[in-house]
């Protein structure tokens, strides 16, 4: 259906039908309405548009907040929750820190962070991350990824990471710098250097990874680990 609309009538009309489809989507997810199931059917058909449309992404994470402030279902909000961020963020390269939309952060976001990571689900965790540590003219990355510190360090069980989860993690690890860390310890922070494999090619900002490794030598410990690793 989204691809239809798209062909037929152009980004414009496009754009008004997401949007009628955004205030349908609100209602349901405000009032447990009983379609609901009718249009997570709908939503997940966006799934096979292959484009970077800003506005496209401003309203799938609207959908989030949506979500996020509601107090409907538990599935229907993960359901909901996961198919936005795959909706808007599948596409991003984890590495490329700006998109072509603009992005409200807000607290009732950190609901996403559980749902999101429990998921277990490789690319859904990098849409998450994507989403959080992009940037544009418009907004800067969430000031809360550094509570997703606890989480990054404990996907060994979705190794070998795939590329664009790999580069998330990554671009993650380079916004929070090392102090983001210090509460799950060198030892365990050094454990996920290693599981990366980092190398020069991975490092978006030279500068910042100096910083980073110059503080994980000057921890407690972290002349005694580095030399491992």
């Amino acid at each position: 259906m989204p691809s239809k609309l798209l062909t037929l009538f152009g980004s414009n009309h496009f754009d008004q039908a997401i949007s009628q489809f955004s205030l349908a989507m609100g209602a349901a997810i405000h009032t447990s309405h009983p379609r609901c199931n009718l249009l997570l059917h709908m939503l997940a058909s966006f799934r096979n548009l292959k484009m970077q449309n800003p506005y496209l992404i401003e309203v799938a994470y609207g959908w989030c907040s949506m979500v996020c402030e509601s107090h409907s279902n538990l599935e229907y909000r993960k359901h909901i929750i996961l198919l936005a961020l795959e909706i808007g963020f599948r596409h991003i390269r984890p590495m490329e820190p700006w998109i072509p939309a603009k992005l409200t952060h807000m607290e009732s976001h950190q609901k996403m962070v559980d749902i999101v990571f429990q998921s277990g689900e490789s690319e859904v965790i990098a849409d998450f991350l994507c989403s959080w540590t992009s940037r544009s003219t418009s907004h800067n990355p969430h000031p809360s990824l550094k509570t997703c510190a606890e989480y990054l360090v404990s996907l060994s069980h979705l190794q070998p990471f795939s590329l664009r989860l790999r580069q998330a993690i990554i671009k993650s690890i380079e916004l929070l710098g090392y102090k983001g860390f210090e509460q799950v310890g060198v030892e365990v922070f050094a454990g996920l250097l290693d599981e990366l494999h980092i190398c020069i090619e991975d490092m978006f900002s030279h500068n910042q990874w100096g910083a980073l490794f110059l503080d994980v030598i000057q921890s407690p410990k972290g002349i005694q680990c580095v030399p491992h690793r």
